[in-house]
C-alpha cells in the first residue's frame, strides 16, 4: 500500500459487498481518497511465533518418524531362518539370427 498525500494506493485480491457476496481479484491497482478512509489496520505474522510454530512441527515430525522407523533400511525384524533371495543375473537374448 502507497501512503499518497490525498489518498491511499492499495492492490485489492477481493472484495466483500455489505449484502455478504465476495468478488476475488488479482491484485489490481486502486486508489481511495483518505476522505472515505475511517481507519487502517495492518497484520503482521510475530517472527518469534512463526519460529516457534516452524520449529515445533519440525520436532513432531522428526519424532514421529523416529518412533515409526521410517528410516530403518528394511533388514530390522526380518526372521533369520528366511533365506535371502537370489542375487539377479542377466540374460543376453540374441533378436538376430
Amino acid at each position: 500500500m502507497k501512503n499518497l498525500d490525498s489518498a491511499y494506493e492499495m492492490s485489492v485480491l477481493s472484495v466483500e459487498y455489505m449484502n455478504g457476496q465476495r468478488n476475488n481479484w488479482t491484485g489490481e491497482s486502486v486508489t481511495v481518497s483518505r476522505d472515505y478512509v475511517g481507519s487502517i489496520k495492518q497484520r503482521q505474522f510475530s517472527q518469534s511465533r512463526t519460529w516457534l510454530t516452524a520449529g515445533a512441527i519440525t520436532a513432531a515430525s522428526v519424532a514421529f518418524i523416529l518412533t515409526r522407523g521410517l528410516l530403518t533400511n528394511g533388514h530390522e525384524g526380518k526372521d533369520p531362518n528366511i533365506p535371502e533371495p537370489p542375487p539377479q543375473s542377466t540374460i543376453f537374448f540374441s533378436i538376430f539370427h
